[in-house]
């Protein structure tokens, strides 16, 4: 045991992928989540860096350059200011079973507490695109197995 607490000393610790043997309890969930946010956090500034300059340099090659990437040109508002503009890259680190245990204390302190379904797919779903559309074809599996369109169903399949 002490072998694996110092193999897990320069890394996140292996309970944040699951793998402890035992129960953890919210607080000490959080504990590691921490702890991995904060191993990781020079890491993500230092790729947040280097994707603001790359998207810099991409923007001054446009601007400078005239080059129109996918058809689409520099706008003509942003050429007639005095200081060009910069933008800056961002992105959040999102750590396993982090928003879980957020979300579990948030009911703790307040059990009313509740988020969209639409920030839940986002959270938990990122593949799915168009969480919206999402909730519209559940609505609509829900509309065709109430007992209603079964009648209807049953009325049309008769006059047939």
């Amino acid at each position: 045991m002490d072998m694996e607490a110092m193999l897990q000393r320069a890394g996140p610790p292996w309970s944040l992928y699951g793998t402890s043997t035992q129960g953890m309890t919210a607080y000490a969930m959080a504990q590691v989540a921490s702890g991995a946010a904060q191993m990781a956090q020079p890491f993500h500034q230092g790729i947040i860096d280097l994707l603001t300059d790359i998207d810099n340099f991409w923007l001054e090659q446009i601007r400078n350059y005239g080059y129109e990437p996918h058809g689409q040109e520099y706008p003509k508002e942003l050429k007639t200011l005095a200081v060009p503009i910069d933008v800056t890259a961002e992105y959040e680190i999102r750590i396993p079973g982090d928003i879980i245990q957020r979300a579990t204390v948030a009911r703790m302190l307040n059990p009313t507490f509740q988020l969209s379904k639409t920030r839940v797919m986002e959270e938990l779903f990122p593949e799915i695109k168009n969480p919206t559309e999402e909730q519209v074809q559940g609505r609509k599996d829900d509309a065709m197995a109430n007992p209603i369109m079964g009648t209807v169903d049953l009325v049309i399949a008769l006059r047939k």
